[in-house]
């Protein structure tokens, strides 16, 4: 929305993807690498799996700086707050 907001859709594919894949990945007959786009895929599945820390961190940092470019993006449009 802050960068082009004519594309403020295409934020829905970041929640639809992840769950398409997680969820429907063998009805839709998905190649092998289109698991490692979801965030799910990055994530332990604790307690039967050992957690990773760097993947978590790595996650947080990109979300990180995605909200900061977004929020740096609608700071400089001329919207002003409700």
């Amino acid at each position: 929305m802050g960068l082009v907001p004519r594309w403020s859709w295409l934020a829905w594919v970041g929640v639809a993807y992840p769950f398409a894949i997680y969820y429907g990945r063998t009805y839709l007959s998905a190649p092998a690498w289109s698991d490692a786009l979801s965030p799910y895929s990055h994530v332990a599945l604790v307690p039967a799996e050992h957690v990773s820390w760097w993947s978590l961190l790595a996650l947080v940092g990109v979300a990180a700086a995605l909200i900061a470019v977004g929020i740096g993006a609608f700071r400089r449009r001329d919207v002003m707050p409700g």
